[in-house]
């Protein structure tokens, strides 16, 4: 993410769950690991959604 804003161009970040999070024993861990990557990156402007 330094480089992408450094050289200024925009970043899609998403997370492909592939169904995972349709079942219940994997929902918790899944948007566990979501939040870590929204909090590691929010105050990246590259990053556009």
């Amino acid at each position: 993410m330094y480089w992408a804003d450094k050289i200024r161009i925009l970043v899609w970040e998403e997370m492909g769950d592939w169904g995972v999070s349709l079942v219940s024993r994997n929902l918790e861990p899944f948007l566990t690991e979501w939040r870590t990557i929204v909090d590691r990156d929010f105050n990246h402007p590259c990053v556009t959604v």
